[in-house]
C-alpha cells in the first residue's frame, strides 16, 4: 500500500478563510444595525447562510481529497510516497500544488477534478465545455481545462527541485470523477487525451505503473526531503 504523507491540516486553513470573511459580513451587520435596522437584519441572514454553506462546501472538498488519497492512491504499492495541498515558494510566489505522486519509476502531480456531466473539447483548448441533462433538458457551461493547469503546476515544481538540485521529469495527469456515478460512466470526450486525462480510477492507477523512468531510492530520498522542506512555508 502506498504511503500516504500525513500532511499540515489544510481544512483548518481554509476554514479560517471561511471564518474571515463572515467576520467581515458581521462587522458590517453591525454598522448597518446602526444605520438602518432592516438592512443589518438581511445581513444577518447572510451571515449565517453563508457561513453554513462555506463550511459545509470546505468539509466536503476536503473529504473528497482524503478518500482519493486513502481509497484510490492507496492501491499503489508501497513504494509510492502521496502528497497533497503543498505549496512551494520560488523567487516569493507561492503555488499550492495537486496531489503528488513519488515513486521509484516517476513523479507525478495529479489535478483532481469533481465535476457533474460530460466533459467535450479538446486537450489544447483553453476553456472546455461541462455538458448536463437536468430534466430533459441540455445545460451548457465553461470550465478552464485543468490539462493547462497541471502542466504550469509540473513546470513550476520541475523548476523547484531544480533549485533543490534535483533533476527529474514531472508528469502532469488530471482525473475527472463525476459523484453520481463515480468511475462507472466515461464523462470525458477530450481529443488527444488518451494518456493524459482519466475518468476511471483503474486506468490513473494503470497509466502511473506502466511509467518507467527508473528513479533510484536515493534520488527518490533527495524528492521527498524537497517535499517536505516546502510543508513548512
Amino acid at each position: 500500500m502506498a504511503i500516504i504523507e500525513k500532511r499540515e491540516v489544510t481544512l483548518e486553513k481554509d476554514l479560517k478563510g471561511v471564518y474571515f470573511k463572515n467576520f467581515i459580513l458581521f462587522v458590517v451587520t453591525i454598522i448597518f444595525l446602526e444605520i438602518y435596522i432592516p438592512l443589518s437584519i438581511c445581513s444577518f441572514i447572510f451571515l449565517v447562510i453563508g457561513l453554513n454553506f462555506q463550511r459545509r462546501k470546505t468539509e466536503k472538498f476536503a473529504f473528497k481529497k482524503e478518500y482519493y488519497e486513502k481509497d484510490i492512491f492507496s492501491q499503489l504499492n508501497d513504494g509510492y510516497h502521496v502528497f497533497n495541498d503543498i505549496v512551494i515558494e520560488i523567487k516569493g510566489k507561492r503555488t499550492k500544488l495537486g496531489t503528488i505522486i513519488v515513486g521509484n519509476n516517476g513523479v507525478f502531480i495529479i489535478e483532481i477534478k469533481n465535476v457533474k456531466g460530460n466533459i467535450i473539447g479538446s486537450i489544447s483548448d483553453n476553456n472546455l465545455i461541462v455538458e448536463r441533462n437536468i430534466a430533459g433538458l441540455n445545460y451548457y457551461r465553461n470550465i478552464y481545462n485543468p490539462y493547462k493547469k497541471v502542466q504550469k503546476h509540473a513546470d513550476i515544481f520541475n523548476r523547484y527541485l531544480k533549485m533543490n538540485n534535483i533533476r527529474c521529469h514531472v508528469i502532469g495527469l488530471v482525473f475527472f470523477n463525476n459523484d453520481d456515478l463515480i468511475f462507472e460512466k466515461n464523462i470525458v470526450n477530450i481529443d488527444n487525451s488518451k494518456g493524459l486525462i482519466f475518468d476511471n480510477s483503474i486506468e490513473l492507477l494503470r497509466k502511473i505503473k506502466l511509467v518507467n523512468l527508473n528513479y533510484t531510492e536515493e534520488e527518490k530520498k533527495e524528492i521527498i526531503s524537497a517535499i517536505n522542506i516546502s510543508k513548512y512555508l
